[in-house]
């Protein structure tokens, strides 16, 4: 390997652990990275084009969600079907997330245009910890997000609980499937936003298609009843008084998934 030069863009202050790059076209390339807040605020997510004389061209930095605290991971993947679609980027990561800690995570995915305009971003978070280390843009104009997931908020036991776990996200960021290589059925179940306001979806593995839903209230009390199939599946919760609630899906099988969520 021949050394050939070295250079640098300046486009703000970066987390050194979260920086990288990729060809754009002939004459750019595409750098994502994470953005430090000077403030105590939550890190931001940006790409940035850059020309090949190390020309900042155009930058585009994602914000955090409302309530996010420790930044984890940042990703970029770009769309490719034999040959890179500049026209329909992906832009993520992670805050809160890592399963060996147990924080309850909040994962994030934003799509971009060729000229880093947002179309959407879309925020994802859960009671349990997740951690993606790699999105994959798709040529159905979706992505896969690839990762570690663990369900045991009682901090035991820490290691027989974290499983590798795919989501795939469609064009527009709906979760249309969820892959999760654990017997336990409690890891085939998200459910997002949590806590919420309005709305919760509740995304399933196959495992848990057509399979019956019921949700309760803290006290035990029966709210409601549906029907879930794989993927997501949401749910109104806007008449629902503010408090916490139990969900428990049951397969044909009778085999069972239990959780919590919290409308607020």
């Amino acid at each position: 390997y021949n050394f050939i030069r070295t250079d640098s863009v300046n486009v703000g202050w970066l987390a050194p652990d979260n920086v990288g790059i990729m060809p754009f076209n002939n004459s750019e390339m595409l750098m994502y990275s994470t953005m430090y807040s000077i403030t105590n605020s939550p890190d931001s997510i940006c790409a940035y084009r850059v020309d090949t004389n190390n020309n900042l061209i155009k930058k585009t930095c994602i914000a955090p969600p409302n309530h996010a605290s420790q930044f984890t991971s940042a990703n970029l993947g770009l769309k490719t079907c034999d040959k890179v679609n500049n026209n329909n980027i992906y832009l993520g990561g992670v805050y809160n997330g890592d399963p060996y800690i147990l924080y309850s995570s909040i994962f994030t995915i934003s799509n971009l245009d060729s000229n880093l305009n947002v179309r959407w971003t879309k925020s994802f978070e859960d009671s349990y910890s997740y951690l993606f280390y790699n999105y994959t843009a798709t040529s159905d104009g979706g992505c896969i997000l690839i990762g570690l997931y663990n369900s045991d908020t009682s901090r035991s036991s820490l290691n027989k609980h974290i499983e590798p776990v795919i989501l795939k996200i469609d064009s527009t960021g709906t979760i249309t499937s969820l892959i999760n290589f654990s017997n336990n059925l409690n890891h085939q179940v998200l459910a997002y936003p949590n806590p919420s306001t309005t709305t919760i979806s509740f995304v399933v593995s196959n495992q848990l298609d057509n399979a019956t839903a019921t949700i309760f209230s803290s006290n035990g009390q029966y709210v409601k009843s549906f029907i879930v199939h794989h993927g997501e599946n949401v749910q109104n919760i806007s008449t629902l008084p503010i408090g916490n609630y139990f969900y428990e899906i049951v397969n044909k099988k009778g085999e069972k998934a239990n959780g919590k969520f919290s409308k607020k």
